[in-house]
């Protein structure tokens, strides 16, 4: 009997595999068994993991767009001058892009300083689909130009600017 600090005992006993050794430890089977069961987890669970990835991927690049035109609708209306979101489709096999230009389309560009690259794994659609592919912010802050769509093979959003300055709205569609 051993008497602890506070004055009670306890019985000194050990467990089999302890009473040979003299010490308590893991042994090399048990550890190998819960590397095997951690492993087994992970290689379940990745496909999952990367569909939720794609999934946010799609809701935080249609949430960039939408960011990129009330940047538009704001620069219109602060400097006076049209401005035009543009939608780059991608050519051979590259990425599309998204860009700003000023006045008449073409024309000062400013490509280089607010460029948004479409990542490979999401789709760009307008409704209505046989529009350009432009969408204009008027110095009053009205908007003309189509409806966006932003989707993947699981989630689709559609951005839609009006019902005020600065809103843009940002709607899943369930398939």
């Amino acid at each position: 009997m051993i008497k602890t600090h506070k004055g009670f005992f306890m019985h000194k006993t050990k467990c089999a595999p302890c009473a040979m050794t003299g010490r308590r430890a893991f042994t090399f089977i048990e550890l190998m068994l819960v590397v095997v069961l951690v492993s087994f987890i992970a290689v379940l669970s990745a496909p999952r993991m990367r569909s939720a990835f794609n999934n946010l991927e799609v809701y935080n690049f249609a949430n960039k767009v939408a960011s990129l035109m009330r940047y538009a609708q704001s620069k219109a209306i602060a400097e006076l001058k049209k401005v035009y979101l543009i939608y780059k489709p991608p050519l051979d096999k590259k990425r599309g892009s998204f860009y700003l230009a000023e006045d008449v389309i073409g024309e000062n560009d400013m490509e280089g300083r607010y460029n948004l690259t479409v990542p490979v794994t999401i789709n760009i659609n307008f409704k209505p689909s046989e529009s350009n592919n432009a969408i204009a912010f008027n110095t009053d802050g009205g908007i003309n130009g189509p409806q966006v769509i932003v989707y993947n093979n699981k989630r689709k959003f559609q951005l839609r600017a009006g019902g005020g300055i600065g809103r843009v709205e940002v709607t899943e569609f369930f398939n």
